[in-house]
């Protein structure tokens, strides 16, 4: 809760921010300039939602008072020049297998730091009957922020002849669309899994399950 702890001393926000730089993300410290001007809009009479430019290496973002960094895997790229070139982990067309027809789940597929699933469900519900679900994400009609922040999120598709990566550049899954209209970088940085090829009908669908594994610390 950043936006309660805006009166708190400018020393607290230096450790604090020091401590998430340098223990968890393993990035350079915020600079004072830049945690000033983050004081200053935390203590604006209306606290504004939106991405701050903190640190290089690490997107932030400030959503309901609240301080999000994203590690720097989230959004791959380079600069060339004063231009930042994105290099998604996915790109549009690569496959993602559907589970096989005597299992529940499909294989594991990577990217990057993604980790992608899909498994068969009955209409409204994240497995066939009986099927282990202590580690399968609950799926949802409309993917909140935090739940995609979490690091792991479901949604569920109809079932059709084969599944892919959608698009890289805009929003294509049902799920994502409302988060996509306010924070479309980061859904764009997530692997978009669609159906391709014919719908099969009926009231069987797919849970397509995404995960992010963070990188080990050298």
């Amino acid at each position: 809760d950043a936006a309660g702890r805006a009166a708190l001393p400018l020393f607290f926000w230096r450790e604090a921010l020091r401590h998430v730089c340098e223990k968890e993300l393993g990035i350079g410290l915020v600079g004072e300039k830049a945690v000033l001007q983050l004081l200053e809009r935390l203590r604006a009479p209306r606290v504004r939602e939106g991405w701050l430019a903190l640190r290089k290496e690490s997107r932030v973002l400030l959503a309901a008072g609240t301080l999000a960094f994203l590690r720097p895997s989230v959004f791959p790229g380079h600069h060339e020049g004063r231009l930042w070139v994105r290099t998604p982990h996915m790109q549009p067309g690569e496959a993602v297998p559907a589970p096989p027809a005597d299992a529940v789940r499909g294989p594991t597929i990577s990217f990057g730091p993604w980790r992608v699933r899909i498994t068969r469900c009955a209409q409204g519900s994240s497995l066939g009957p009986g099927a282990d679900t202590s580690d399968v994400a609950r799926p949802a009609a409309a993917l909140g922020l935090w739940e995609v922040l979490s690091g792991r999120f479901a949604y569920v598709l109809p079932v059709h002849e084969r599944y892919a990566i959608g698009s890289t550049d805009r929003v294509v899954v049902p799920a994502l669309r409302a988060l996509g209209k306010a924070w479309q970088a980061l859904v764009l940085a997530t692997p978009q899994v669609v159906g391709c090829g014919a719908e099969m009908g009926g009231r069987a669908a797919v849970t397509v399950e995404v995960w992010f594994v963070a990188p080990e610390r050298a």
